[in-house]
Parts: C-alpha cells; structure tokens; sequence
C-alpha cells in the first residue's frame, strides 16, 4: 500500500498567515462568536478551510508565530473584547485571555502591547504586501 504524503498548509509567509488569521476572526464573529479565537481553534479552521493537515498547520503556525504574533494579537483583541461587550463571551474569562494572550493592562502606563498607530502601520504594510503578491 502506497504511503500518503501529508499536505502541507500553503502558507509560507507571515503576511499570508495574518491574513488567514482575519478570515478565521471573520468567521468567528459572523457565525455570533460560536468560537473563542484560539490558537487551537484557529489550526482546525485552517486545516479545513486549505484542506491541509492540522500538524502541518500547527509547524507553519509555531515557525511564523513570532513574525505575526503583534498582529494577531491585536486582532484576537479586538474580537475577544467586541464579543464580550455584545454579551458572546463570558466577561471575567475575556479580561483573562486580553491579559494573557493579547498583552492588555489595566494601566495604560504599564502596556507592553501594540499602539494603535504601530496596529495601524502593521495593517498597511501587511496590505501592501498582499497587494504586492507577498
């Protein structure tokens, strides 16, 4: 019997990562944030979406991760945090997860995560390159 050789995600770069990472955030929020935006949860989404294998999406997810890091973070916030305030997520467990996952503070003196103006200068130039073809 012939082995079957695994398929691997077609994602080979940190923009076209980020930009999956959107479209699995547009997904969550239009099925009403059914699904917490997880890492786990995000591999089985793209796995199904690419047809892909979830290991392999798992390697191309931990190898891209520290390039894309900033930028999913600051979307996964945004996510977790309209979901909460629309009464999708259950509060206490939301402020934990931008805390632990999304780098969030209660004191604005003592953020260590993305501004607004880098979150913005990310999403441009991750735009100018999908534009550029990568």
């Amino acid at each position: 019997m012939a082995r079957q050789r695994k398929k691997r995600l077609p994602i080979a770069d940190p923009a076209a990562l980020v930009a999956l990472w959107r479209l699995f955030c547009t997904d969550v929020v239009e099925n009403g944030y059914a699904t917490v935006p997880t890492v786990t949860e995000f591999i089985r989404y793209a796995a199904r979406t690419t047809g892909a294998e979830e290991p392999a999406v798992a390697e191309a997810v931990e190898r891209l991760w520290p390039e894309v890091r900033q930028a999913v973070e600051a979307i996964r916030g945004d996510v977790l945090s309209q979901g909460t305030m629309l009464g999708k997520y259950q509060s206490t467990m939301s402020v934990l997860a931008v805390k632990n996952w999304c780098g969030w503070s209660d004191k604005a003196e003592a953020a260590k995560g993305p501004t607004p103006a880098g979150i913005a200068a990310a999403a441009a130039e991750i735009e100018r390159l999908m534009a550029d073809g990568g």
